[in-house]
């Protein structure tokens, strides 16, 4: 079953809300991420659409996402890491939000992908933005970042599975 891009609109009130914040940022916004869908959210949203040739309705929908998403990866910083990293720290995967994607942050994100059977690079391209957002989330007990999403066998094993290391020390 494929997922699909949320639908967030004028008085939505959770984290998808937050990370759509942070990524209108990205490209040129000055909003509070607070997660909250008020008028200068909405109105940012408008603004991005009519920017990027879409309907200006406002609606944060399939149209807009894939133009607002950017790929993140390990060294980047900035709003749009902000707006991943929101998406894994209510998951529990992810200790802190701070807008910096290093090791704790790929792992989080490789560790993301593969439970939801993406291929885990640590990338966060569409496929993984639109999992993030239409997935629900259930926080870990604790908000301990070490512990286990709900339903999950040993991730590490999984994770090891799946990723095919590069670089100079891999491969022999």
């Amino acid at each position: 079953m494929a997922v699909e891009w949320p639908v967030k609109q004028l008085g939505d009130q959770d984290q998808a809300v937050r990370t759509l914040q942070h990524l209108l940022n990205f490209h040129g916004s000055a909003l509070e991420p607070d997660g909250v869908f008020g008028e200068a959210t909405q109105a940012a949203v408008g603004q991005f659409q009519a920017a990027h040739a879409l309907t200006d309705d406002g609606i944060a929908g399939p149209p807009t996402w894939p133009a607002l998403v950017t790929d993140v990866a390990n060294g980047d910083s900035g709003e749009a890491v902000k707006a991943a990293q929101v998406q894994l720290y209510v998951r529990g995967t992810l200790p802190a939000v701070d807008g910096v994607f290093g090791v704790r942050t790929d792992i989080s994100v490789r560790r993301f992908q593969v439970f939801r059977g993406l291929e885990g690079t640590g990338v966060v391209n569409t496929d993984t933005w639109r999992t993030l957002l239409a997935t629900e989330y259930v926080p870990m007990a604790g908000g301990d970042a070490g512990g286990a999403l709900e339903g999950e066998n040993d991730w590490r094993i999984k994770l090891l599975s799946k990723i095919r290391p590069t670089g100079p020390n891999f491969g022999l």
